[in-house]
Formats: structure tokens, C-alpha cells, sequence
């Protein structure tokens, strides 16, 4: 500094402390927690202010590019594309002879860089500086408060961006408790009948349901169900089915009235958005009749006397029109020993590392292998074959499996 007056170098040393300062005003700022906009305003202050910088725009990324600041060039922001345009730069450029006219009235590109990810652009120009002052150190200056800021921000948002996903784990994990006391979990074991299901959301809740309500002494009625979609939606949806369901299965004579009724109020609820796949039977011990109506669900498969018979009599799926066209119900006698098996299209959909599907043929000559043994002892035996088939592959659905054995 040869040749530097006093007074010159009293500016210089009231300059350097200012921006020293600056540096300990952010700090506090970050530390008190001060709002994303008021961090904004400080360093635009400190920016006009501390560094006399007669043109900035700072560009951030915040779901998508844009100018924060913007300040001398207003029309600038419009201009620029930051994909484009500025993404190229990873150091402070020389923009003074750039050939181009984009960046005119700006002398230097700023990136702000953390962990080679690009969070911000800053854009300086008519930069005043005394006789005494470095370019380079004034910029590593802005380039260091701007680097501050930013992650400050960045650091800040991915704090409560995983504040927000342990809340709503938290939610999703209760949701999914509660839905699980939806489904039954104690099944009809008598000299009559023996029951077990499986069930497998997809993710921590689905849109599968089954159920088994007792109608009377000789009556009992069991149901499988498929909400279209995924997710805590389709297990909201779930959760209201069964409330209706369970509330008006003793309110109608026939399966026909019953699920005419469950589509009406289904439509009232999805206006046509969302629907349901259902098969539903009520099995009378007294007469061994099975009177059952599938509603656009995959075929219930009945086995008895040898061969698999395929149920699937009813209506279209729950929910798409505000009145079902034709709905029709089936009867069949249950021999003893009978094996009725519901399920979803999670396991026939099933595929393996190939890309082949599990598929209702292979379902039915597992059925005829397995029709013997204990139902507990099948749906362990198709579990197991269900990893068998699917190898690396994961579950892309809900699986739900309901076996009934008639004696």
C-alpha cells in the first residue's frame, strides 16, 4: 500500500471491519433462527451497503430457478435461463468481455456450490472499489457471506424436510396400526368351518380388505376386496367400505340389493374417481348352499370333488356409475371338505425376475397339490412359493388371501 495516505487507509481498515461485521450480524441472524426473507433482506443490505455493488441479481433453486434478489437489472431475471446459461460456471467468472450482450451491465458470475450440488447464482456488476481495495478479496468476500447464507438456508430446509417425513412416518405407522384393526384377525374355526388369511400391504397401508361377520346361527358371510390406487387413500377408502358394509349386511335379503346399495353409496363418496373389486359369499350350513356375487374382482376359485370350479357371477366393479346395469348372483352346493380361496390380483399379478406373471393357472394347480392340508399350512405353503416365483422381484401390490374349508 505504498503511497496510501491516512485518510485512505482509515477508510480501508472502517471498510474491512464493516464486512467482518457483516459476517457476525449473519451469524446471529442464522443462530436466532431468523426467517428465510429476513436473511434475504440482510444480505441485499449488506450487499448495497457494506460493498457499494450498483447491480446484483441472486438466482436460487428452490423446486425450480429464480431471481431472490434482484437489484439495478429487473429485466435481467427474464433473460437468463440458470440451466442454461449459468450451470457451466463452478468458479467466480470474468463475465466483463464475455461474447455476449446476456449478461451486460454485470462484470461477475458468483456460483454457490455445496457438495457439487449448485444452489445459487450471484450476478454482480458496477462494483466500487477505492484505490486500495482487491477485486479478488472483495469477491471471495461476497462468494464466502453468500455461501453462508445459502446453506444456512439449504441446511435448514433439509432439516425440516426430515422433520416433516418423520411426521408423517409417525402418522403413516398409526394409520397402518389402525387399518390393521380393520382386519380380522381371529377366523371361524369349528366343526363346520376353518378360516385363515394373509395379508401384505404393499406399503404401510393398502387397499386390500377381507372380512368374516356372522349373520345368524347357520349364516356367515365373508367378503374380498381391492380399492383401486395405493396409499393412505385407498386405505381411507377401505376403511369406509367396511363401515358401510358391516352396517348394512343384515339390512338387505339379497347379495343383489346389498351390493346395489353398497355402489350408490360408494359413487356418493368417489363420484366415480375411485372403485372397489369385491367378491362376497354368505355360506349356509344348514342347506351347504353358497349364495356369492363377484363384483369385477378375480374369480373365486371353489375346489371340491377333484376339480376347481371358477366363481365368478355378479356385476361390474363398485363405484364407476352411479347405478349398477345388471347384477346377478350364483348358488352352488359346498361338498364336504370343500376349499373356497379369495384373493387379490397382488399374487396373480406377481411377477418374476422375467416378467412373467404369477397368474390364476399356476394359483389353481397349487390349489390342487395343496387341497388337503390344513388352510393355516396352504397359505404358508403359497407364501413360500410366492418368494420362490418372484426371486429378486419385489411385491408391486397388496396381496390378500382368504381360505374357507367347509366340513
Amino acid at each position: 500500500m505504498e503511497g496510501a495516505t491516512i485518510e485512505e487507509l482509515k477508510t480501508l481498515v472502517v471498510t474491512k471491519q464493516g464486512r467482518v461485521d457483516s459476517m457476525l450480524e449473519l451469524t446471529k441472524a442464522v443462530n436466532s433462527n431468523f426467517s428465510r426473507n429476513a436473511l434475504m433482506k440482510l444480505f441485499e443490505f449488506i450487499l448495497l451497503d457494506r460493498f457499494k455493488l450498483g447491480k446484483f441479481v441472486l438466482f436460487v433453486h428452490d423446486a425450480e430457478w429464480r431471481a431472490e434478489i434482484n437489484e439495478g437489472n429487473k429485466a435481467v431475471a427474464g433473460q437468463i435461463n440458470v440451466v442454461e446459461d449459468l450451470m457451466k460456471f463452478e468458479v467466480i467468472q470474468d463475465i466483463r468481455n464475455y461474447p455476449t450482450d446476456l449478461f451486460n451491465g454485470f462484470e461477475y458470475i458468483i456460483p454457490i456450490v455445496s457438495k457439487k450440488i449448485h444452489l445459487a447464482y450471484l450476478l454482480v456488476g458496477d462494483m466500487h472499489l477505492s484505490r486500495l481495495e482487491s477485486i479478488d478479496q472483495n469477491l471471495k468476500f461476497i462468494e464466502t457471506i453468500g455461501n453462508f447464507i445459502i446453506v444456512s438456508l439449504e441446511n435448514k430446509r433439509l432439516f425440516q424436510a426430515q422433520l416433516e417425513q418423520e411426521r408423517i412416518g409417525k402418522e403413516m405407522e398409526l394409520a397402518s396400526q389402525v387399518q390393521n384393526m380393520l382386519i380380522p384377525s381371529k377366523f371361524p374355526k369349528n366343526e363346520h368351518m376353518n378360516m385363515a388369511a394373509f395379508y401384505q400391504p404393499h406399503g404401510g397401508i393398502g387397499g386390500d380388505y377381507y372380512d368374516v361377520i356372522s349373520l345368524d346361527d347357520s349364516k356367515v358371510a365373508f367378503c374380498m376386496c381391492d380399492v383401486s390406487g395405493k396409499g393412505l387413500s385407498a386405505g381411507m377408502l377401505m376403511a369406509n367400505f367396511q363401515a358401510q358394509l358391516r352396517s348394512l349386511v343384515n339390512k338387505f335379503d339379497s347379495l343383489e340389493q346389498l351390493v346395489d346399495h353398497l355402489n350408490f353409496k360408494l359413487f356418493s363418496v368417489t363420484g366415480g374417481d375411485r372403485y372397489i373389486t369385491m367378491f362376497i359369499g354368505v355360506y349356509d350350513r344348514v342347506n351347504r348352499q353358497l349364495r356369492y356375487l363377484n363384483a369385477g374382482h378375480n374369480p373365486t376359485l371353489l375346489h371340491q370333488n377333484g376339480e376347481i370350479i371358477v366363481l365368478d357371477t355378479g356385476c361390474t366393479i363398485l363405484g364407476a356409475f352411479d347405478a349398477i346395469p345388471k347384477i346377478s348372483c350364483g348358488e352352488i352346493y359346498v361338498e364336504e371338505n370343500a376349499l373356497v380361496v379369495c384373493y387379490t390380483d397382488g399374487l396373480t399379478e406377481l411377477e418374476n425376475d422375467l416378467g412373467e406373471e404369477y397368474g390364476i393357472e399356476r394359483l389353481s394347480e397349487f390349489i390342487f397339490k395343496n387341497a388337503k392340508l390344513d388352510v393355516n399350512q396352504i397359505i404358508e405353503n403359497i407364501k413360500k412359493d410366492m418368494d420362490a416365483f418372484r426371486g429378486e422381484q419385489e411385491f408391486n401390490d397388496d396381496v390378500s388371501l382368504l381360505l374357507n374349508r367347509f366340513f
